[in-house]
């Protein structure tokens, strides 16, 4: 009788863990490709509060990271590395760490925090799920100079396959 009792309860869980994971994987992605930037506001090194919102001269990147997540150190450090690459781009590194800033681990990537188009902030995990579907660091999206999101990229990536897709996606040539 107990056995029979455990094995129900064992398939009960089984079967609402399969539920949960396939709902999880069927239902529609929050920011699919074409959809609009959305309206992103988020704290600042300084503590201030600035909005991430469309630019019609240049295209945007957002980086979704996590300082403990390895492949965002990596790609940190590959954007750091390059940051003169991305001039006429406008480049977000958004975390969820609400620590980041206080404990100045910005510092690591010292070109990033000099370049006039990089961008560090913090935001809620809850917002950044919400608004841009970012469950996973590193995720980076693309976004045209009309705001629309032009690729999601979850995960590390070289720096040269980045640049490829920028100039793909680029409007006249004005990436190279």
């Amino acid at each position: 009788m107990l056995k029979r009792v455990l094995a129900g309860i064992f398939l009960i869980l089984f079967l609402t863990l399969i539920g949960a994971l396939l709902y999880n994987a069927l239902k529609p992605e929050r920011l699919s490709l074409d959809m609009v930037l959305p309206e992103i506001v988020f704290r600042t090194e300084t503590g201030f509060s600035e909005s991430l919102l469309v630019d019609s001269i240049r295209m945007t990147i957002v980086v979704y990271f996590h300082s403990d997540c390895e492949p965002c150190l990596s790609q940190l450090q590959l954007f750091n590395e390059s940051p003169n690459v991305f001039n006429d781009i406008r480049v977000f590194l958004l975390t969820d760490e609400r620590n980041f800033f206080a404990n100045k681990k910005m510092h690591a990537w010292p070109n990033l925090m000099q370049a006039n188009n990089f961008i560090w902030g913090i935001d809620e995990a809850e917002q950044l799920v919400e608004r841009l579907g970012a469950r996973v660091t590193p995720t980076i999206y693309i976004f045209d100079r009309t705001g629309r999101l032009l690729k999601k990229i979850v995960g590390e990536i070289k720096l040269e396959k980045l640049l490829n897709e920028l100039r793909k996606r680029a409007p006249d040539n004005a990436f190279r």
